[in-house]
């Protein structure tokens, strides 16, 4: 900033929401006319707390591009990440009244946020000549990505010889204050510069733009964006890793949220647009460690696995009731007999009943009878290639149950596990294979579904039990109805 003096006073500065899009493009503009007249400037970014840094980017992290080697350990052995540019030249911008300030004493701190509150309040008499001051650009960081982007590729990326596409939204909305020009608040230009930056530090990930122009601030707006712009790009990609990999798709073909702050319109329809991918979540959770306290932390980052951020979470079986757990018991002692059957050879199951995906499911159905007791009835799915189709394990369980005991009504069922196993022949050819989750947790089909609610019909409180992973420690309880439409 220019002092009074004539010499520049270092401060940290971000525009306005109401100057972003004008400020921003003088910015980007400086990154295209000059793109030898900046460095990448990089920092230290520490772990949350003692003990968490087995869990730090590694130095240099996976891909092939030169932007990922970050660089040496430091005197305390943190990684140091790419934070931003540094110019060479000082940009010079518009005047202070466009910024939020914070200069690099506590106190001076204090008094300029008590100056930015009387000026938004219109408490100032008059002008202030500190608020007409022009304000000089020596580096531009962008903190949020400096953390988010290794911590994604160290959790994600390791070991991916795919590409990796990060995706940049932007727009503007509707200003309050009629006097400011309608895009004034545009993020477009803040995106572009990201893009350069990620373009720059990290060579081998694809920065994709994507703006959605004006209504930011409204539901329908979001959804249009979303659903004619979003995703048929994001189905378009899918397409061709399907074109690449066939049937193996899903191991190549992964989506990863990063939040932190925005309008509720557009946080509400990513979440709810995106839900087919199985998205896993990155919650930046704290935004502002940078600006108060100049660190990077990778501990301001949560990691949420899709699994996990579901609308009825995962809980420890050992916490449920009774029924629950009987239920579950009866699944691991039917895991360990299927296990036990596959694994000696004498099965069709893999060269016949399964050879269609190979990938069994089971289910456990509890019904209660009209006496008051519990039995079990166990499912398998059935893939016979045939014009008859498949069978799967839940109506399976069903079937076995009714031919079992013919009396049995709807209301006497209760609730139904599912559980995915590993590909039946690794069970033979790679046993470790069966370490893996499967595909838990797994949700009943359409033609299942359709079957379960008419037993909702006629019992509301009839749950449908899926697990995490192999394991069965943790398991999701909901009912039909939470389903939705499959």
């Amino acid at each position: 900033r220019q002092a009074q003096e004539g010499a520049l006073q270092p401060v940290l500065a971000r525009p306005k929401f109401s100057n972003m899009h004008g400020i921003m493009q003088g910015f980007f503009a400086k990154l295209e006319e000059e793109p030898a007249g900046y460095d990448v400037h990089r920092q230290e970014c520490e772990p949350a707390r003692e003990g968490e840094q087995a869990d730090l980017p590694p130095m240099g992290l996976s891909g092939p591009g030169p932007g990922d080697r970050t660089g040496g350990p430091t005197r305390n052995d943190f990684p140091t990440v790419p934070l931003g540019f540094s110019f060479r030249r000082p940009l010079r911008l518009g005047p202070r009244a466009q910024f939020h300030v914070r200069l690099t004493s506590q106190a001076s701190a204090e008094k300029e946020s008590a100056h930015d509150a009387a000026s938004a309040e219109g408490t100032l008499d008059g002008p202030s000549a500190a608020l007409e001051e022009p304000m000089y650009a020596v580096a531009v960081y962008f903190p949020l990505l400096a953390v988010i982007i290794p911590r994604w590729l160290h959790i994600f990326g390791n070991g991916c010889e795919g590409k990796r596409h990060v995706y940049l939204l932007s727009g503007y909305g509707e200003p309050v204050n009629r006097e400011h020009e309608e895009d004034a608040n545009s993020t477009e230009f803040l995106a572009k510069a990201m893009a350069v930056f990620l373009s720059r530090t990290y060579s081998y990930c694809t920065p994709i733009l994507l703006n959605s122009g004006s209504g930011l601030f409204k539901h329908e707006s979001n959804m249009i964006f979303i659903h004619k712009t979003l995703r048929p790009m994001m189905n378009k990609q899918r397409r061709d890793i399907v074109e690449q990999y066939g049937e193996d798709w899903p191991a190549h073909f992964h989506v990863t949220f990063a939040l932190g702050d925005g309008p509720h319109a557009r946080m509400a329809q990513l979440t709810s647009g995106l839900r087919e991918y199985r998205p896993d979540l990155l919650h930046m959770w704290q935004l502002k460690t940078f600006w108060h306290y100049r660190h990077l932390r990778f501990g301001d980052v949560d990691i949420e696995p899709f699994v996990h951020k579901d609308s009825t979470p995962s809980e420890p079986v050992r916490d449920m009731p009774a029924d629950i757990q009987a239920l579950v018991g009866e699944m691991a002692l039917y895991k360990r007999e299927f296990e036990q059957s596959v694994t000696t050879g004498d099965s069709e199951l893999s060269s016949f009943w399964l050879r269609k995906t190979g990938k069994p499911v089971l289910s456990v159905l509890m019904v209660r009878t009209a006496g008051g007791a519990v039995k079990f009835y166990r499912g398998i799915n059935l893939e016979v290639s045939m014009p008859t189709g498949s069978l799967c394990s839940e109506r399976n369980a069903i079937g076995n149950a009714l031919s079992s005991e013919t009396h049995l009504a709807r209301r006497n069922f209760e609730m139904i596990g599912v559980l995915s196993l590993p590909d039946i022949r690794s069970y033979v050819n790679v046993p470790e294979a069966r370490e893996s989750r499967g595909d838990n947790p797994i949700a009943p089909c359409g033609s299942c579904m359709e079957w379960l609610r008419k037993i909702a019909g006629a019992t509301p409180d009839f749950r449908i039990i899926n697990f995490t992973d192999l394991s069965l420690e943790h398991a999701f309880v909901r009912s039909v109805a939470a389903f939705g439409h499959v």
